[in-house]
């Protein structure tokens, strides 16, 4: 993976822009991160050529978050450059798809769900918002799903919010 500048962020004059360039300085200067670090938008790790071209409004963005740069996992996923650290960014867009994907596989499942330790419903999954998920666990095996309920369901998700 080639290393790139952030310089696009900063020659933009844009305040939506500006704002993304401010949100690294400070992640730098309190070391969550370095230097040119990785940045994704929607899950897509963003090119030199396409830095220069990204547009976008503060209006469109749900969420830019840090993935912490010592998980090893990163350089599998990123390449070298994900030492730097990696900002994420997800789009009202990119969110919208997710959640329509995710209600059309929740019509079809018998699957149980469980947020924080309490079953919801799921009209309640389909609120979460997703930069607030700290993790999900999936459980098919019958004899795992019968820890979780006596009914019969195909599936239980476990899903631990952020605190």
């Amino acid at each position: 993976m080639s290393t790139f500048s952030q310089s696009y962020l900063l020659s933009d004059k844009s305040a939506d822009k500006n704002k993304i360039a401010d949100f690294i300085k400070k992640s730098i200067k309190e070391q969550k991160i370095s230097e040119n670090p990785v940045i994704v938008v929607d899950e897509k790790v963003l090119t030199s050529n396409e830095l220069d071209t990204f547009s976008f409004s503060d209006e469109e963005i749900v969420s830019i978050s840090i993935v912490s740069k010592e998980q090893p996992i990163l350089d599998v996923l990123y390449g070298e450059q994900s030492k730097n650290g990696v900002i994420m960014i997800v789009t009202k867009k990119y969110q919208k798809t997710i959640d329509d994907i995710a209600s059309r596989e929740i019509e079809k499942d018998n699957v149980l769900y469980i947020l924080d330790g309490k079953k919801i419903t799921k009209k309640e999954l389909s609120k979460i918002e997703t930069h607030k998920i700290k993790s999900v666990n999936v459980i098919k095996k019958p004899s795992e799903i019968a820890k979780y309920t006596s009914d019969s369901f195909e599936g239980v998700i476990i899903i631990d919010l952020k605190k």
